[in-house]
């Protein structure tokens, strides 16, 4: 499923490329961005439950599992 967006992700890029920053289709590239970013967060989470790492659904929760899913 991430393969599939990230895919999707290039297409945009190689028209913005060759049609320069349409509205449509910048639009288009920033929602496939976002939804990147979402299944990413998504699989964060399943991996964060799996080592019993649970993060607080509090206003920083982002914040935390980026800072959790971080190499050092």
């Amino acid at each position: 499923m991430l393969e599939q967006i990230y895919m999707t992700i290039e297409k945009k890029k190689e028209m913005l490329d060759q049609e320069g920053p349409v509205p449509e289709l910048v639009e288009s590239a920033g929602y496939w961005l976002h939804n990147l970013y979402c299944g990413f967060e998504d699989l964060f989470k399943l991996i964060a439950g799996y080592w019993e790492n649970h993060v607080k659904m509090d206003g920083e929760y982002h914040i935390q599992l980026l800072k959790r899913m971080h190499f050092a």
